[in-house]
């Protein structure tokens, strides 16, 4: 008995063509679907994240060697003259004992300078207070005095254009020169009557205008309010231009028929005098209102502009300059603290190598000291060395002991350097602020030195940052970002490119760093962007979880994250 195996074989054998052609339209319709949906276009997309506030901690870190004694030269940071030395060889003093005070100079001056600066700066000046509240109140009282006089203004107006729409019309009038009888003269063409039948029209147009205005301005009283009466003014100026370019028609066919007239020329002559006059009336009255109206325009940004003024001179100074001013007394603090020379730990004094008079210079020893308890010796480059000073805090690791961590304190800094192979690297003693046994003379050492640390403070990725041309910028998203098409995970594509936003950047650690102006706590930008590519690739670059290939293989799956305000990326895999 056959195999259903071998009925099979024996059957796709005789019917090879219906197989073959199976298999065609099957490979057809799977390249067909492959390329529609890989037909698209990738987008650009962009992951989003949000900056917040936080601590950053600014640090260099270098390696070395504990020893277990050491004899430290305790040096001067400054150059002056020895005021005071009021310890002894031999003496045994405890840390930050005075050593030595030498003479400040102009540092003391410029400290007390950057503190009067300071106060200057925070102090409401009253006169500038004074007159900047004054500035207010002649504003306000002269945009009220304005509001007043447009009420006048307004009244007057409606009455003089009323009583100039009423001399045109009588131009028009059964006698008068632009009358329908009066036009019967045979020296007036076709011309003159379409010029003043066009000047008759602009009349009632005008006429229909000044009605409104009429019905609208006789219900003003004492209690309509400014906005109202502005609103009128308005109103009257657009009108006055009507009553203008009817005049000024009026006008213009008064002096085509005159310029024909052969028959009366008295009439004539008459007509365009009055004619004339009503022109300058009506643009008299126009210029009138348009000036009532850029008056209350002027009056009322001044009035914004001067309570401005005010509120700035309350609200103190600004945020910039504060810091800047902050920054200018910590700075002279610590430069005339380099004229105070202490004890950087507790210990013995060995040698005193100057005495009270003596003048110094930078770098000079003061006393030579011995302590007992375990220091590190490390060394930094010459980037880093600038950024260290005497009395910066450290955290200290250790290769031998990776679960030991101590607190340790700069306590020398070698100003000199030592040069190998072409590479300057300068000396750092640190002592522990707390002994450990287990910690060995020679052990090697690692200590992270804390240069800078600034607390709620906005910050960024370093990664969101760019520069060009020394600007530094980044990315935020424009338009509606909750229309945006995508995941957040794979990035989301949007309907606008992303705009630049100028910052100022201030103090950084190894992934963040801070954002001084530009951008705000909870404002949105670009956290990375993922290219626009193939769609197997641009899958690839988007994805927030692994898996497991069908292949098996692959050196490893990048992930990253996006939420809590921020967005982190890493590669996991071998």
């Amino acid at each position: 008995m056959k195999t259903l195996l071998q009925k099979t074989k024996l059957w796709i054998l005789s019917h090879k063509k219906i197989v073959i052609l199976a298999l065609v339209v099957i490979i057809g319709t799977g390249y067909g679907a492959s390329k529609v949906l890989g037909s698209g276009t990738p987008a650009t997309k962009y992951v989003l994240a949000a900056a917040t506030r936080g601590t950053i901690i600014s640090s260099v870190t270098g390696s070395g060697q504990v020893s277990a004694q050491n004899q430290v030269d305790v040096k001067a940071k400054a150059s002056g003259e020895i005021l005071s030395l009021p310890v002894q060889a031999g003496e045994t003093v405890g840390e930050g004992a005075l050593l030595a005070s030498l003479d400040p100079g102009s540092a003391a001056y410029d400290l007390q300078t950057a503190k009067l600066s300071y106060d200057q700066l925070v102090t409401v000046d009253p006169d500038k207070l004074r007159s900047a509240q004054d500035s207010f109140s002649d504003a306000k009282q002269s945009l009220s005095d304005q509001e007043l006089s447009d009420r006048a203004t307004l009244e007057k107006a409606v009455t003089d254009l009323s009583d100039t729409m009423t001399s045109l019309d009588e131009l028009y009038h059964k006698g008068d020169y632009l009358g329908a009888e009066s036009f019967q003269n045979p020296d007036f063409d076709q011309n003159a009557h379409t010029l003043r039948d066009g000047a008759q029209q602009d009349w009632w147009t005008a006429e229909n205008m000044l009605t409104a205005l009429q019905a609208k301005s006789s219900s003003v009283n004492a209690n309509t309010s400014d906005e109202e009466i502005e609103s009128l003014l308005e109103q009257a100026d657009t009108v006055a231009a009507s009553v203008a370019e009817a005049a000024k028609s009026a006008k213009d066919a008064v002096a085509y028929a005159r310029s024909r007239d052969e028959h009366n020329k008295t009439a004539a002559d008459s007509a365009y005098t009055n004619a004339v006059s009503l022109s300058s009336t009506a643009n008299g009255i126009e210029s009138t209102l348009a000036s009532a109206k850029k008056s209350l325009t002027d009056d009322k940004s001044a009035v914004v502009n001067a309570q401005d003024s005010l509120a700035e001179v309350q609200a103190g100074p600004d945020a910039l300059d504060l810091r800047s001013a902050d920054l200018s007394i910590q700075q002279k603090e610590e430069a005339l603290a380099d004229y105070t020379v202490r004890a950087p730990f507790g210990g013995l004094i060995a040698e005193l190598d100057v005495k009270k008079g003596d003048t110094v210079t930078s770098g000079t020893t003061i006393a030579t000291m011995i302590t007992k308890q375990k220091v590190a010796n490390i060394s930094l480059s010459e980037i880093d060395i600038a950024k260290v000073k005497v009395g910066q805090k450290a955290t200290l690791t250790f290769d031998a002991l990776p679960d030991l961590s101590l607190t340790g304190t700069v306590a020398e800094v070698d100003p000199i350097g030592a040069v190998s192979q072409g590479v300057v690297s300068y000396s750092v003693q640190i002592t522990f602020d707390a002994q450990d046994p287990r910690i060995q003379p020679g052990m090697s050492v690692t200590a992270a030195i804390v240069t800078d640390a600034k607390q709620d403070v906005v910050e960024v990725p370093i990664s969101a940052v760019q520069t060009q041309g020394g600007t530094s910028y980044v990315e935020v998203p424009q338009g509606n970002v909750s229309n945006a098409s995508g995941s957040a995970l794979g990035g989301v594509a949007l309907s606008i490119p992303p705009k630049r936003v100028m910052v100022t950047t201030g103090v950084s650690d190894d992934t963040s760093i801070e954002i001084i102006s530009g951008l705000n706590a909870g404002e949105e930008y670009i956290a990375r962007t993922i290219a626009a590519s193939s769609a197997g690739s641009a899958s690839k670059s988007s994805t927030s979880q692994s898996a497991p290939s069908l292949f098996g293989g692959g050196a490893g799956a990048a992930t990253f994250r996006v939420g809590g305000g921020g967005a982190a990326f890493g590669r996991r895999g071998g």
